[in-house]
């Protein structure tokens, strides 16, 4: 059997649309998605004017109990998440449930490390994605519309 047709994870074949050689299942497993286009602009480290880094997303890991042990899940890292909640059934209002789960991130990050210095820095591919308001624990600061010092 041809290599270029298995999993790079998990050796097994590829069937249907995999992740550049990986397979839906693992992609699903390990928290694996396809990478956007590249924020940061070409222009040298700012600490010490090299030129090359590598990018990476970083990932959030957990693990979830259950009746026999832990499930382990990772999935891409983001700034904040959406908020949800569900209607109670004895008390009026509503139940905000815990974040039991990694996904409805918002405000993906990625990472541009510097293979000479070390230098890492972040940035959000999708700024417009973040949700504002104190349940996200985000604000908008906006610099440009300086207000008047009294």
């Amino acid at each position: 059997m041809d290599n270029d047709a298995n999993c790079k994870v998990c050796e097994q074949q590829l069937y249907g649309q995999g992740l550049q050689g990986i397979c839906r299942a693992c992609c699903k497993t390990l928290g694996l998605v396809e990478m956007p286009p590249a924020r940061r602009s070409a222009r040298p480290c700012t600490v010490c004017n090299h030129m090359k880094f590598i990018r990476v997303i970083p990932r959030e890991y957990t693990a979830y109990a259950v009746k026999n042990g832990y499930i382990a899940h990772s999935a891409p890292m983001t700034l904040t998440r959406e908020t949800g909640a569900t209607d109670r059934w004895v008390f009026p209002g509503k139940k905000v449930p815990p974040a039991t789960s990694l996904e409805g991130g918002r405000g993906s990050l990625e990472t541009y490390v510097c293979t000479t210095c070390g230098f890492v820095e972040w940035y959000c591919p999708d700024p417009e994605s973040i949700p504002i308001g104190p349940e996200f624990m985000s604000e908008v600061v906006d610099y440009d519309n300086p207000t008047p010092f009294r």
